[in-house]
């Protein structure tokens, strides 16, 4: 994956491509949460962007799913190799992602 990937773009749209196809089926919006897979194959830089884009996805109108604790990403930004001394930069991003609508 290169570094320069707009992943929060590709992922917004792929994510009203299944809201259209949910609607098409008629699968009710509050049935279905989004969850943009921080950290899942994606650099640090893609696990923010998809972060500063929750807004986007909230605005679909459906649940939003987010986990972040103690990924990888959150180690490289605070410098932390070891996951179990990521607490305080998980919360920061889950309290994050409350803010944009998870």
């Amino acid at each position: 994956m290169s570094e320069s990937e707009p992943q929060g773009d590709a992922a917004q749209q792929q994510f009203v491509i299944f809201d259209q196809q949910d609607a098409q089926f008629g699968i009710a919006r509050h049935a279905v949460a989004l969850d943009p897979g921080i950290g899942f194959a994606k650099l640090a830089p893609h696990s923010l962007e998809m972060l500063r884009g929750l807004r986007q996805l909230a605005a679909l109108g459906r649940p939003i799913l987010v986990g972040v604790s103690r990924k990888s990403f959150i180690g490289r930004i605070a410098g932390e190799p070891d996951p179990q001394q990521r607490l305080p930069g998980s919360l920061a991003a889950a309290l994050f992602a409350v803010s944009r609508g998870a």
